[in-house]
């Protein structure tokens, strides 16, 4: 996330051949015709009138601050304690550095974040973001939805749920699944259609084919 070509060019060949890099507007965060999986961000872009969207960044965010700049902000401090960047990197920076740091955040972003077609589930947070947008939700909704996306669009079970989430077996069984599905799609709205029914079975989170 820059809006400074010559920065996005020296970034390109220290990540290697292997980490595709794509380039994307400040006022759409993830609207780009590529997978992101991690965002790095230049520190312009945390000034308080260019902030805004980093509420909305639902990806791990390193944040990359010129060693000119480092006295000069004085947000970013608030924006490393608020939690608003996962990492900072001082720029210019050895390439091991660099690429260590993508690493770890691309590895943390794999462990924690569930992601099935346009439903992506941060577990640490406790957050769902549905293309893009975030979604709140009940504790159980969220476990429900969690529960679905680690099984990306296979069937689960409702005694699989019910074990999962209310820490129940079949002797306990109740519609109390149906009616957390139910809630989960009327706030999914245009969306609920992701949630498919099972017959017999009980339920799948799609992965939507492209244009879909």
């Amino acid at each position: 996330m820059t809006a400074d070509s010559a920065l996005a060019g020296e970034l390109a060949p220290l990540l290697g051949p292997e980490v595709g890099l794509v380039v994307l507007d400040p006022a759409a965060v993830l609207s780009c015709p590529a997978p992101v999986h991690l965002l790095v961000i230049d520190s312009h872009l945390i000034r308080p009138a260019r902030a805004r969207w980093l509420s909305r960044a639902c990806l791990p965010r390193l944040l990359l601050v010129r060693r000119r700049e480092l006295d000069r902000l004085p947000c970013l401090g608030q924006a490393i304690a608020a939690g608003t960047v996962d990492d900072l990197l001082v720029w210019p920076c050895h390439q091991v550095e660099l690429r260590w740091r993508v690493e770890r955040l691309l590895q943390q972003g794999r462990e924690q974040r569930l992601l099935c077609g346009a439903v992506l589930v941060d577990q640490a947070r406790q957050e769902v973001w549905v293309a893009g947008e975030p979604i709140r939700l009940t504790p159980r909704e969220f476990g429900v939805l969690r529960e679905l996306a680690r099984r990306c669009d296979q069937a689960v079970a409702r005694r699989e749920l019910l074990a999962a989430v209310w820490g129940w077996d079949e002797a306990h069984a109740s519609n109390v699944v149906d009616v957390t599905v139910a809630g989960l799609r009327r706030k999914l709205a245009s969306r609920a259609g992701l949630i498919q029914t099972v017959r017999g079975v009980g339920y799948r989170l799609a992965f939507p084919v492209p244009n879909g």
